[in-house]
């Protein structure tokens, strides 16, 4: 007479239980690594983005000196600004709302977009209003609203942007930074 074994109950959910531990052990593994595979990259371009863009701004690059520079401001509104730097180059910053890229033209050259190694897809904004990045500040420190009437007067300007690829959803594997960076300006009319 042969005796046919089966599984007992006991160890089938032994098994389910086992299989269950090794499967979100796994899960805990594999999220972090898609995370990294898909999101990271994305993430990547944007910060890099934003360090060109606002080291470009502030300190300036081979082409002409940026804000920490600024000899005397000659205009100065939300969205643009233009100044004469140490090396006596007129430089204009301008945000393009419609377009949410950024422009700097030296000396009435024309416009050139900035950071010259533009990634597609990626926007920037204001952080407290879609129509602002540029804020400006005198001794007190009282904000001064723009367009500043004294341009003398301005002795600290902040830059609040956010970049994003696309829609700046994690979820949908973008990136996003929000940035608050400032200098002060020494004028020396």
């Amino acid at each position: 007479m042969k005796n046919k074994k089966a599984f007992s109950i006991i160890e089938l959910i032994m098994t389910i239980l086992i299989l269950a531990v090794i499967a979100s052990a796994s899960a805990a593994f594999f999220i972090p690594t898609i995370n990294l595979l898909f999101y990271s990259p994305s993430q990547l371009m944007v910060d890099q983005f934003s360090e060109e863009i606002i080291d470009i701004l502030i300190e300036g690059d081979s082409k002409a000196k940026g804000l920490r520079f600024a000899k005397s401001i000659t205009s100065a509104d939300e969205d643009e600004i233009t100044f004469v730097n140490a090396d006596n180059d007129t430089i204009i910053y301008r945000w393009d709302v419609t377009e949410e890229k950024i422009y700097r033209n030296i000396n009435a050259a024309g416009e050139e977009l900035i950071p010259y190694s533009y990634y597609g897809g990626i926007s920037i904004k204001g952080q407290a209003s879609d129509a602002e990045i540029f804020k400006y500040y005198n001794s007190t420190p009282s904000q001064l609203s723009a367009p500043v009437g004294t341009e003398t007067s301005i002795e600290s300007i902040r830059i609040n942007v956010v970049m994003q690829s696309g829609s700046g959803s994690v979820k949908a594997n973008q990136g996003r930074v929000e940035i608050s960076t400032g200098v002060d300006i020494k004028q020396f009319v």
